[in-house]
């Protein structure tokens, strides 16, 4: 009998490889099936009931701008599975991800422009083409389509040099090969381009910018940045203010121009309210301390945490030194310069001659006057110390204001916050009894602008 050498059993590296791809691979088509089978069922209804949920029923879901309204009434059931979509387009994507399903995505819109805005000025010829940069992530593929479709079918088409999606590291399958196929017919037109990891908002619209062919850019559904330590979200709409008007820019407003925004009712591409608020505190921290000079002292007083984060910092992972030789290099000009010129209604907290907070002396633990609250409304609440909502800022002329608004009396009994209109009289005059503090008199009442007949 013929020995036959023992093999050993043992895995080697490139079958554990093909094991665990092989495993991802079931699990992709396993994904998509049950996608195509759930996408089925629900088109199923939204065929059959679709018109029915509009109030013209001879008109097509969201036709001419009207609303989509979800039947609640008895006579009316929705299937499961149904409201399981509509529940889970809710926490996907912050908005009502089944009524945009059922509209068209080439749906027609009124024209809400005034009427002097539709008389023919100038020639298209007379403009240069633009690149279009949308940035998505796991957006919704009807949104996605039917910003594609309103660009391409509201615009001359000899302005649009190319419309780019920047597909920032999305997981859902009708985000791949379906959109790729879906834009053939558009190839001229469209172009799609994909990041190599998860990079964010801002960062995947400087993706998108080095990337465009046209000399003039257009960023749709939300602002543009040249800032890429700005990570995801927040801040960027202050830092493009700041930088523009600083550095001799300026910010246009075209009013025959309209464009829509879907204000979501939360940020699933962040995570949590946490994640999001730790990641605007970081990049308004960024800004202030690059464009804001002297003023972001007083950020600090207002938002004491602000301060917390930013004595927190590792130095060598906040390098702000290449955004301050930019504005350096660029000739820009002081904050102070641009509170002067630019946003002269804003307050200038520099012109105070006392910053502090109003404390009622009739409580043995101390109650400071706080604003605004959740309701916008006034509030007597601990003295912290902390800065933040209790501090207030004495004028020169006398009046107390906080972010706008000052301090008034009705009857000359009640204390009430209203739209401050410097040199008006009824504002709360009364000098700070010293330095940083404001008392207010015994027997005070409370009220608020919007409380009052």
């Amino acid at each position: 009998m013929r020995h036959v050498p023992y093999r050993s059993t043992t895995c080697r590296p490139e079958f554990i490889l093909l094991s665990l791809l092989a495993i991802a691979l079931v699990l992709i088509v396993h994904q998509y099936s049950r996608a195509v089978f759930e996408q089925n069922e629900v088109f199923q209804y939204r065929r059959n009931h679709g018109a029915s949920l509009t109030k013209d029923l001879q008109e097509a879901p969201g036709h001419m701008g009207e609303p989509v309204l979800i039947p609640e009434n008895q006579s009316v059931q929705l299937p499961n599975r149904v409201k399981e979509q509509i529940a889970l387009g809710w926490q996907r994507q912050g908005y009502n991800q089944f009524v945009s399903d059922l509209i068209s995505v080439r749906r027609e819109l009124p024209d809400v422009r005034d009427s002097w805005c539709r008389e023919k000025r100038h020639s298209p010829l007379d403009l240069p083409p633009v690149s279009v940069v949308i940035v998505f992530h796991d957006e919704a593929l009807s949104v996605l389509l039917r910003t594609v479709h309103s660009v391409l079918n509201r615009t001359p088409p000899e302005l649009i040099r190319e419309i780019l999606l920047i597909d920032d590291w999305s997981s859902l399958v009708e985000l791949k090969t379906f959109l790729d196929d879906y834009f053939l017919p558009y190839s001229d037109k469209v172009r799609i381009l994909r990041t190599t990891k998860r990079v964010g908002l801002i960062k995947g619209r400087v993706f998108g910018a080095k990337r465009a062919s046209a000399e003039y850019l257009v960023f749709l559904d939300a602002h543009c940045w040249y800032d890429s330590g700005l990570q995801v979200y927040g801040g960027e709409n202050m830092e493009l203010s700041f930088k523009v008007w600083m550095c001799g820019g300026a910010i246009q407003i075209v009013p025959c121009s309209h464009v829509a925004h879907i204000q979501k009712r939360n940020h699933p591409y962040i995570g949590s309210y946490t994640k999001e608020r730790e990641l605007t505190m970081k990049n308004s921290l960024r800004v202030a301390e690059v464009w804001m000079d002297e003023y972001a002292e007083f950020l600090y007083r207002l938002h004491p945490d602000y301060r917390t984060l930013l004595t927190s910092q590792n130095p060598k992972t906040v390098d702000l030194n290449e955004r301050r030789l930019l504005r350096s290099r660029l000739a820009c000009r002081s904050f102070g310069w641009y509170l002067q010129n630019i946003f002269p209604e804003q307050d200038d907290p520099s012109r105070a001659q006392a910053m502090g907070w109003i404390r009622n002396e009739n409580q043995s633990g101390g109650l400071c006057l706080t604003w605004p609250m959740r309701d916008r409304s006034l509030a007597l609440l601990h003295c912290h110390g902390l800065g933040g909502q209790q501090i207030w800022f004495h004028r020169t002329a006398g009046e107390i204001t906080r972010e706008g608004h000052c301090l008034g009396v009705r009857d000359a009994k009640q204390l009430r916050r209203v739209e401050c209109n410097f040199g008006a009289v009824g504002v709360a005059f009364a000098r700070p009894r010293k330095q940083y503090e404001t008392v207010l008199p015994r027997n005070e009442k409370l009220a608020d602008d919007d409380d009052l007949p």
